[in-house]
């Protein structure tokens, strides 16, 4: 296998974590969790068509994965506000997401559409490490004893948060490595590794959960 088809390996472990969503769907159909299922089927669909176009057509379809960031983004920035208790942290959020909005109707405005807008994915990541943060940090002050093995939403967001940090130095230093550089291609590989990782092990433990 040579490395550029490592990539197709993402398709593989996105499919996993669908899979094991859809299975123990029982546990979080009463959950604001269970839109992760839909948000992964999203991604398979997403990567099935990028893929096309770049291993068929030869074709950098970069639109699809411009608008999967930004809807990506808004869904996690969604989801922390629902899960975290503090007005203050709610409100950051809420501003983050504002801006977030505003930078990538900018970057689609001002720039082509057949580059990737690093900018769009750099701020996105930035807000959504600051939520995990949050997130974790209100799961150290629960009173009420919590096992985080069984706990969905701490295995999403562990996994949210190593993808996004190993990431971030990645874009940063994207012109540094050529598109079919075997580092790069082997580190993006593990990232989506350890996050569709992080799903499933929290879909499989996960006690059943409701809002």
């Amino acid at each position: 296998m040579i490395f550029s088809d490592l990539l197709l390996l993402t398709v593989f472990f996105e499919i996993l974590a669908f899979l094991f969503g859809i299975l123990n769907y029982k546990k979080i159909k009463n959950s604001k969790e269970k839109y992760f299922i839909y948000l992964l089927f999203y991604t398979f669909i997403n990567e099935l068509i990028g893929n096309y176009f770049i291993y068929f057509e030869k074709v950098n379809f970069s639109i699809i994965y411009q608008v999967f960031a930004i809807i990506s983004f808004l869904f996690y920035n969604w989801w922390f506000n629902t899960i975290l208790i503090s007005s203050y942290q709610k409100l950051i959020i809420k501003l983050g997401s504002i801006i977030f909005i505003i930078l990538s109707i900018y970057n689609l405005i001002s720039y082509s559409w057949d580059e990737y807008h690093y900018t769009t994915f750099l701020y996105g990541a930035f807000i959504l490490i600051l939520s995990a943060l949050f997130y974790f940090a209100q799961l150290l002050n629960d009173k009420e004893e919590i096992d985080v093995i069984y706990n969905l939403r701490f295995w999403i967001t562990t996994g949210l948060l190593l993808f996004h940090v190993g990431m971030i130095p990645l874009t940063l230093f994207s012109e540094q490595f050529d598109g079919n550089n075997e580092i790069r291609i082997i580190i993006l590989v593990t990232l989506n590794l350890i996050l569709y990782a992080c799903y499933s092990i929290g879909f499989i433990l996960c006690k059943p959960i409701k809002d």
